[in-house]
């Protein structure tokens, strides 16, 4: 195992080529474009957020090899993830819809769901109303921290 210290002072390229346990990063955002080359491969699982009949957000599994962004932003989030992380795994939760938008309640889910996944680090690039979804988004944040995610 090479120490945390000495990777920081090995050029990009170079950690590349380092033989390194796969790292599971769950991506909270509008999705992945799993076809792009860059991604080929390292998508585990890929979810997406609906509500169901009864109104209750659910989650649904979606093909994790298709291009499950249609904004963008989420594959620009795992492309800067995936280049300072070559032995990165993803796992894509779109809680955001094509306009980077979305629910709080949906965002909420997500990390649950995330928290609750064999993910090693949740990364997030989202925002949203604190009044109504903080003191809940704040618990799971903890939570998190405390399952040292």
């Amino acid at each position: 195992m090479i120490p945390f210290a000495e990777l920081l002072s090995i050029p990009l390229p170079e950690l590349a080529q380092q033989s390194m346990r796969p790292v599971k990063v769950a991506v909270l955002d509008t999705g992945i474009d799993a076809s792009h080359e860059a991604f080929k491969g390292k998508i585990v699982r890929a979810f997406g957020y609906r509500r169901n009949q009864s109104g209750e957000v659910e989650r649904v599994s979606l093909d994790k090899a298709a291009n499950n962004d249609p904004s963008g932003h989420g594959t620009g989030a795992a492309a800067i993830i995936g280049t300072l992380a070559p032995n990165v795994r993803f796992i894509d939760y779109r809680v955001l819809d094509a306009d980077n938008g979305g629910y709080g309640h949906t965002v909420v889910k997500g990390l649950e769901d995330a928290i609750g996944s064999d993910a090693d680090i949740i990364n997030m690039s989202v925002a949203y109303r604190k009044d109504k979804y903080w003191e809940q988004t704040a618990q799971l944040l903890e939570m998190a921290y405390r399952r040292n995610k």
